[in-house]
């Protein structure tokens, strides 16, 4: 993907976001988010055609190697080629950011930040910056549902992988709720939460139906998850 201008933001774990346009005064010419590429390890299968690949035959299922951003940048007239390479350097050469966001959307990416090249012709000066990231990108910030009727089913999207789903029953009955879904290999599992307890549970990737049943003491039940796609 190739992106012409984005609002691009670095997040550390605390402390104030970093922005290419309004902290450092750059203008973003092009950004090249590299597609997360499935890691294999093929073994000739001697005496016959082909080879196996073990991640396959492990059955590890697909995982994923580390993908490439890069921002290729551009000073404005009034910036001083030297210290803006001081200034992006200072602020962002080698940290490991919480959140890296190539612009305003809701998702962010997790990785280590490098300052890559200085260059300068007649027209333009120019920093390049790449980022390591881990193959996924995550919504900002989860999604929550509370569920207070009896019996209810309610979709669950976790995007390209199974994750976690926080499950709170805030009731203070004598009655627990039971919910049902699929785990990440697709299997229907029920877990009951007793009230005031909380569950976690891996459901599967994609959008999976969770079923809740309350018992007969009024209360709510609480979902929380966040979506991670490639």
């Amino acid at each position: 993907m190739t992106y012409t201008y984005q609002h691009t933001s670095f997040e550390p774990a605390s402390g104030p976001a970093i922005y290419l346009d309004t902290t450092l005064g750059l203008l973003t010419q092009r950004i090249e988010i590299e597609p997360a590429k499935a890691k294999t390890e093929y073994l000739d299968l001697p005496g016959a055609d082909g080879s196996v690949d073990m991640t396959e035959a492990l059955g590890l299922g697909v995982l994923y190697h580390d993908r490439t951003i890069v921002w290729t940048l551009a000073l404005r007239p009034d910036q001083d080629w030297y210290t803006t390479m001081s200034a992006v350097s200072d602020a962002l050469n080698g940290l490991r950011f919480a959140r890296i966001k190539v612009d305003a959307s809701t998702y962010y990416y997790t990785g280590r930040v490098t300052v890559t090249s200085h260059a300068s012709d007649n027209l333009l000066h120019q920093i390049v910056i790449a980022a390591r990231v881990a193959p996924f990108r995550r919504r900002d910030s989860g999604t929550s549902r509370t569920i207070t009727a009896a019996t209810t089913s309610i979709p669950v999207g976790l995007g390209s992988r199974p994750g976690p789903v926080l499950i709170t029953n805030t009731g203070t009955g004598a009655n627990g709720f039971t919910v049902s879904y699929k785990d990440g290999s697709g299997a229907t599992k029920t877990v009951s939460v007793a009230p005031g307890a909380s569950v976690t549970v891996t459901v599967q990737a994609g959008v999976s139906t969770l079923t809740v049943q309350s018992g007969t003491s009024a209360g709510s039940v609480q979902l929380n998850w966040q979506e991670v796609h490639l």
